[in-house]
């Protein structure tokens, strides 16, 4: 018999619980860990644009659309959890169609997967490329990487990855079998 039972259900916060696993504004002069994909493209900060501040990551000199700006996230990211990922971008000059991706490998096989849909990108303004990524295989390599579909040169700006923690396991509920 059962009698007075109570069922709830909470669910997270969809904002106010987000953690920021990076923030980069590029504002302290550095690269702050972006990278050259290819090695022959020039990854710099710069001032020559910005979208807040006074700095963004500059990208010049592609020869290739995949030579690109690119993050190591092998210790940052957890399999499971869902990243959002956001960064801005802007054409240095011109336009381009640009978006975010993701390479994973294991044990030398590469994987790759759009982080964000591919968006005009034009020397007028910064426009925001966004999207999500769970990491659901193993890896002994993952790597952000922001790219267009040409040579063209791009700036980006304020990049952020934030994801939802998983909530703890609730562990001093009564029994129900008392």
């Amino acid at each position: 018999y059962l009698d007075d039972v109570t069922m709830t259900h909470s669910l997270p916060p969809v904002a106010d619980g987000l953690e920021t696993l990076l923030s980069h504004s590029f504002e302290d002069g550095t690269t702050q860990g972006w990278a050259s994909r290819g090695g022959t493209e020039v990854v710099e900060n710069s001032s020559a644009a910005s979208r807040s501040g006074a700095h963004s990551l500059a990208t010049t000199g592609r020869l290739q659309n995949w030579q690109a700006p690119v993050l190591n996230l092998l210790d940052k990211v957890k399999p499971g959890v869902t990243y959002t990922v956001t960064a801005w971008a802007r054409a240095v000059q011109g336009s381009a169609e640009a978006n975010l991706s993701m390479e994973r490998r294991w044990q030398g096989t590469p994987a790759y997967s759009w982080v964000s849909s591919r968006s005009t990108i034009t020397d007028q303004g910064w426009t925001k490329l966004s999207g999500t990524y769970t990491l659901a295989e193993d890896a002994d390599f993952l790597a952000l990487y922001a790219e267009t579909a040409g040579t063209e040169s791009f700036y980006l700006d304020d990049v952020s990855i934030t994801y939802l923690p998983t909530p703890p396991i609730q562990t001093d509920l009564p029994s129900l079998k008392d």
